[in-house]
């Protein structure tokens, strides 16, 4: 998971950057983290931005547009000495906003919340009795290999001890669906569906006889989501 934290006060950058590390050690493994100081150009896609909204010489609610055009389902959370400045950030749907003046009152609540949301909409994998969260908008693709689980994420490779339909019964809600014996793919990345064929990765499959029915039941809920 990529966190980013922009901020023109230092010390600030640096307690936020600390605090949410201290909070989520034992939540978020794998946790890549970026501060930004001075330079608001160094962008790329993030799953969770803590962005002052007062910059001296930024906007931070037109950086954070600029951000969710890397990624749409970025988690935003605004911070600002300025508590009159947070009607301003809702064209941007921020996930919550930290009031400076109230910093250590604020920031728990925050990581509660946001401890919580992760919760529901990553995945979890438990890898060596440790959790990691996984964006369902990055998986690619789920196969089984001996008794193993391999999920590909458009970054990396995870492993776990588990059968293929019991992942997929598990994580139907991420719109993970099994369609041949040792295949599962994510809904988010098919392009087009035509009776039993589906496009994905710009590739043809055929969905097996066995499968056809709960890719079909699934794929209606997952359009349903995209209305």
């Amino acid at each position: 998971m990529k966190v980013l934290f922009c901020d023109d006060d230092l010390e600030m950058l640096k307690q936020l950057e600390n605090d949410f590390k201290v909070y989520f050690k034992n939540q978020i493994i794998e946790l890549e983290t970026k501060c930004l100081y001075q330079n608001f150009t160094d962008f790329q896609k993030y799953d969770i931005c803590f962005l002052d909204i007062d910059l001296k010489n930024e906007d931070g609610i037109a950086l954070a547009k600029k951000l969710k055009t890397y990624n749409s389902q970025l988690i935003i959370i605004f911070i600002s000495q300025r508590e009159d400045l947070v009607f301003q950030t809702f064209s941007v749907q921020p996930f919550q906003f930290i009031r400076k003046k109230h910093y250590q009152e604020d920031i728990k609540e925050v990581f509660d919340q946001l401890n919580y949301s992760l919760q529901q909409t990553a995945m979890t994998l438990n890898i060596n009795h440790q959790k990691i969260y996984i964006n369902p908008l990055d998986i690619l693709s789920v196969i089984s290999l001996d008794h193993d689980v391999i999920i590909t994420t458009k970054e990396k490779t995870y492993t776990i001890k588990d059968s293929l339909k019991n992942f997929c019964q598990e994580n139907e809600k991420y719109f993970i669906i099994q369609i041949k014996k040792n295949l599962a793919i994510s809904l988010y990345q098919v392009k087009n569906v035509k009776g039993n064929k589906i496009t994905y990765e710009n590739q043809e499959y055929t969905i097996g006889r066995i499968y056809q029915k709960n890719f079909k039941n699934l794929y209606e809920r997952y359009l349903m989501t995209c209305l």
